[in-house]
């Protein structure tokens, strides 16, 4: 009988855990809590043209601004809003020619109610490139 403690199994190729290969480092990582859960960013994944505005100094301030402006209260008050503003929102997105700068153009908002926006604003996007249903060539008027 022996009384020796048993030694880890040493690991092999095969039981070897491994991210995948588009995964960034933990450190370069990104996790952003929008209250719908945790939106990882990848490494060689694209950058909205928000993004390369909202990651200034000058937006961080004016952010500051449109929140003290609307008193920290959400302007969307959409279902499930908790009335609270962490986030600013874009009136008229930057896709669509809107000024992400311009105070004019920024409203505070919920995560909740910001996220609910987004997904409309992106389902209505998406549609928009569908293309219609034609109809049956026999039911079709001459």
């Amino acid at each position: 009988m022996n009384s020796a403690p048993a030694r880890p199994r040493p690991e092999t190729r095969a039981t070897r855990r491994r991210r995948p290969p588009t995964a960034a480092p933990k450190a370069q990582r990104q996790n952003h809590n929008t209250g719908v859960g945790d939106v990882m960013a990848w490494k060689d994944a694209a950058r909205s043209p928000s993004s390369h505005v909202t990651a200034t100094a000058e937006w961080r301030r004016l952010r500051l601004t449109i929140l003290k402006r609307d008193r920290y209260r959400c302007q969307l008050d959409e279902p499930g809003c908790t009335g609270e503003a962490d986030q600013v929102d874009k009136i008229i997105n930057v896709a669509d020619g809107g000024d992400p700068l311009d105070e004019h153009n920024l409203r505070a908002a919920c995560a909740q109610c910001n996220a609910r926006k987004a997904q409309r604003e992106a389902t209505k996007a998406r549609n928009a490139w569908k293309r219609q249903p034609e109809p049956h060539p026999g039911l079709r008027r001459r």
